[in-house]
């Protein structure tokens, strides 16, 4: 970064600061902060409208969209909704792009608890195919959508949605992860309890396995761990969710290794539904940004 930084004052080329704001909102992602990742965005846009050299209407849609992305993390979500939605004029010809830029309203919306655009944006996609989305691209939004229907309370829809999601379940310590977890949580919904510690035990052993190969994070086997005594505690959730107060804690942190994270395959919040299920009270499904948790 110092680098590039030097030589767009050596020589003043838009070109070079184009790739450095790039870089630059990587590494802002890499140390989780949005903040300046947002401003970074609106950099780029003032760049490419300002400077012909740089201006392509492709890179405009991709600003834009970077923007909603950044607006989404910081729980900016009507912002980050304008910023996506200003991205669609661009993209309509490309469609693999607009789909993807539609995932991510689909993510916006799912923050926010507006399942019913969520699961319309979906449908709308998913419709078209592999016309112009990849197997691996169906196979994801095909888990997104079980875990909208999981919050609509349609479980059987969603266990059998959870069946149809082989090609990204070759990602052993991510996605795959993401469908084991998400596919106890809705069997402990419907208290199919036999077939719960079938899944945790087969979860334990994946993860022993893939461990041998490359890192699990450690948020997934904390969630494990607390699924394992959950079940050695007859499933009592009130008497785990006391005795275990330090893994909550971690899970609840702002640790990269234990820390939640927009985007990632754990679209329901782990802790965040235990902790309902040990109150006996609805699972809050609207994201509220930790600032505003504070004030609260």
């Amino acid at each position: 970064i110092k680098q590039m930084e030097n030589d767009v004052l050596k020589y003043k080329s838009a070109n070079i600061e184009h790739y450095l704001l790039m870089v630059k909102m990587e590494f802002a992602h890499k140390q989780f902060n949005y903040k300046l990742a947002e401003e970074i965005s609106f950099r780029q846009l003032e760049l490419f409208n300002n400077v012909p050299a740089v201006y392509l209407k492709a890179r405009i849609a991709s600003a834009f969209l970077n923007l909603g992305n950044n607006q989404m993390y910081l729980y900016k979500f009507g912002q980050a909704l304008k910023s996506v939605q200003a991205s669609y004029p661009i993209y309509s010809k490309y469609k693999l792009n607009l789909f993807i830029a539609k995932e991510i309203e689909v993510y916006i919306n799912f923050y926010s608890g507006l399942f019913s655009i969520s699961l319309e944006v979906l449908n709308e996609i998913i419709s078209e195919g592999l016309h112009f989305s990849t197997p691996f691209q169906i196979s994801k939004r095909s888990y997104m959508l079980a875990n909208i229907l999981f919050l609509k309370k349609q479980n059987k829809e969603a266990h059998r949605l959870l069946q149809d999601t082989k090609e990204i379940e070759r990602d052993k310590e991510g996605w795959n992860l993401g469908i084991r977890i998400l596919t106890i949580i809705n069997q402990l919904e419907t208290e199919k309890l036999d077939i719960v510690d079938l899944n945790i035990e087969s979860m334990r052993k994946h993860i022993d396995r893939t461990v041998k190969m490359k890192p699990v994070r450690k948020r997934d086997v904390i969630i494990l761990r607390l699924l394992a005594k959950l079940s050695r505690q007859g499933f009592n959730f009130k008497t785990v969710w006391k005795k275990q107060q330090k893994y909550f804690e971690l899970l609840a942190s702002d640790d990269p290794e234990y820390r939640w994270e927009m985007k990632s395959p754990e679209m329901i919040i782990f802790h965040k539904w235990f902790e309902a299920k040990a109150k006996g009270k609805e699972y809050d499904y609207v994201l509220k940004s930790p600032e505003s948790l504070k004030l609260n």
